[in-house]
């Protein structure tokens, strides 16, 4: 009679390992949903701007903006979402906030003042 021998850190790892890999896949989904969510924003932004007589083609150097509007878009998202993104940094550096709570409740007109 022979005996069968179970690796159990071996499956353990593995077991891990798809998790993990599940994980990211998810990641990498909730990544693609938010950026392509943030681009029919900007894409709606520009059709504004086209609406208004500004054309962002009639100079190239436009595509700088463009791409941080996305950016910045996508920052919101994920910090809305209580998660970090590169250019939250950014944000708080250039921009000087005393009360954030207020700014905001002001900005969005959320106040019973």
């Amino acid at each position: 009679m022979s005996a069968t021998v179970i690796d159990f850190n071996a499956a353990k790892a593995n077991k891990v390992i798809k998790t993990l890999e599940e994980a990211a896949e998810v990641d990498e989904l909730q990544d693609q949903a938010i950026s392509n969510m943030s681009a029919d924003i900007v894409l709606d932004v520009i059709d504004f701007l086209f609406e208004q007589d500004i054309d962002v083609r009639d100079d190239p150097m436009t595509i700088y903006d463009i791409t941080l509007l996305h950016e910045v878009l996508k920052s919101l998202v994920y910090r809305a979402m209580k998660e970090e993104y590169p250019i939250q940094g950014v944000s708080e550096a250039l921009m000087t906030i005393d009360d954030p709570l207020k700014t905001l409740n002001d900005f969005l007109d959320l106040t019973d003042e």
